[in-house]
């Protein structure tokens, strides 16, 4: 069915277009996205694979989790760098607007508050081993409210214009950031002194640069995204969790919000993987509830002629708009340790080790069941001619009583030590060369 060519974008129009795109992002339901994340957390956390067997060696190897803190340590330095930002300029009359703008960045960087440090590193891992590392920057803008009240002359009519504007003007000081007005007046009878009472609210806003690393889990795009430059995208959304109180400190209508459903359980492997909790998250406090959001960044022919302008469109539980309103750009940054191309994606070293940790582990529970076999070797025995009670008493240099010779015979088991050490040495060197990083390490069989 062709697109509707309208152009007309009410409510119900957005609301629609953003359900959709939603449905047919990719990460947004159960796809080979979602699977391949469970399995890479699965895999670096060193979770049962589901192959055991009872009475057999369980121990795993972990390359994916030690080649990723491996590389991770080499990227530290870069991304801890002092100058982690830098402005270029476009020509030789820009060079001391570039350095300044350098500087005044670097600095909100390294003040702490912007969180970037520990946001690039966590996007970096997240790149490592979930495909994509993404990070979101923005201006956090808290509002303060301060009353005060203060006594002032004045007549019948009101308090003295000339003092008012005095007061007004001695809160409102040099902020360019505080608002000031008068909440309040009250006249004071003049059996306790006359004059007025003034309640003054300042009004003051706080902003600061922020930087957080958005998990991939909870991240969309379109289908046919081909750029991991979010700004060529038609359609990105990122998946959040805030609590009600929350959605209404940040200016969503009180009513709206009170009826909308409360988040249940998580359902997405990848999440409850990443969490390692799967009990019940549910608040006791209805403003403490938590419901789930979609932060939708569509492209829209609103523009002349049809032009695409970008929208922030905030839906509830993927259905309801809550919000819209033109944007100049989307807040997000991706990346990848190892690009693809032509993909939104990159490749993860989970995709480039996986048959490692696979070959490796195998090798590991091969050698160590082998170990037990020689170690503790199973035995023909004659009926009766053994007494059992000596011969399953594992003491050292205990005896065992027989009745004949021979009623014990061995069974030899040949040690595969050598064979899977070969293995393992092998496996080793691959894991450098698709990993990237060397990791120096010695067996001994």
């Amino acid at each position: 069915m062709a697109a509707a060519k309208s152009r007309t974008y009410d409510k119900r129009r957005v609301e629609s277009i953003c359900a959709k795109e939603l449905q047919r992002a990719l990460g947004y339901q159960a796809d080979e996205i979602e699977g391949n994340r469970e399995a890479a957390l699965k895999y670096y956390n060193g979770d049962p694979r589901g192959d055991e067997r009872e009475g057999l060696s369980k121990v795993q190897s972990l390359d994916v989790a030690d080649m990723i803190e491996a590389v991770l340590s080499f990227m530290v330095p870069s991304l801890t760098s002092q100058s982690l930002v830098q402005f270029a300029s476009v020509g030789a009359e820009d060079e001391e607007q570039a350095a300044r703008e350098s500087r005044i960045v670097q600095a909100l960087v390294r003040s702490g508050r912007s969180n970037a440090y520990v946001a690039i590193q966590e996007a970096a891992k997240d790149a490592l081993l979930l495909r994509n590392g993404i990070v979101k920057v923005w201006v956090e803008t808290k509002t303060h409210v301060a009353r005060e009240t203060y006594a002032l002359p004045g007549n019948k009519e009101g308090p003295d214009l000339e003092a008012l504007a005095e007061l007004l003007a001695r809160e409102q000081g040099e902020s360019a950031d505080t608002e000031v007005s008068v909440a309040s007046m009250e006249k004071i009878p003049k059996s306790q002194g006359g004059g007025w009472t003034v309640e003054v609210k300042a009004l003051s806003y706080s902003r600061k640069l922020r930087m957080a690393a958005v998990d991939p889990c909870n991240f969309y795009f379109a289908s046919d995204a081909a750029t991991m430059n979010v700004e060529e995208l038609r359609f990105v959304a990122e998946r959040q969790l805030p609590t009600r109180s929350e959605l209404v400190e940040e200016g969503f209508d009180e009513a709206m919000i009170a009826e909308l459903p409360q988040y249940g359980n998580n359902t997405r492997s990848d999440i409850n993987q990443r969490r390692r909790n799967r009990s019940d998250q549910q608040a006791e406090d209805f403003w403490q509830q938590r419901i789930e959001i979609q932060r939708c960044y569509p492209m829209l022919g609103t523009g002349e002629g049809g032009r695409a302008e970008r929208w922030l469109v905030t839906m509830a539980n993927g259905t309801k708009l809550l919000e819209r309103e033109r944007v100049r750009c989307v807040p997000y940054g991706v990346g990848a340790a190892i690009f693809e191309g032509h993909s939104f994606q990159g490749v993860s070293l989970f995709d480039k080790l996986r048959e490692t940790q696979d070959t490796k582990t195998g090798l590991l529970r091969a050698w160590l069941n082998n170990a037990q076999f020689v170690n503790t070797p199973r035995a023909a025995i004659l009926e009766d001619q053994v007494n059992e009670d000596d011969f399953h008493d594992v003491r050292v240099g205990g005896s065992i009583k027989v009745r004949k010779q021979g009623a014990i015979e061995w069974v030899t088991m040949p040690d595969i030590g050598p064979s899977c050490l070969a293995g393992l040495e092998y496996q080793d060197k691959m894991r450098s060369e698709r990993g990237g990083a060397s990791r120096s390490h010695r067996y001994s069989a």
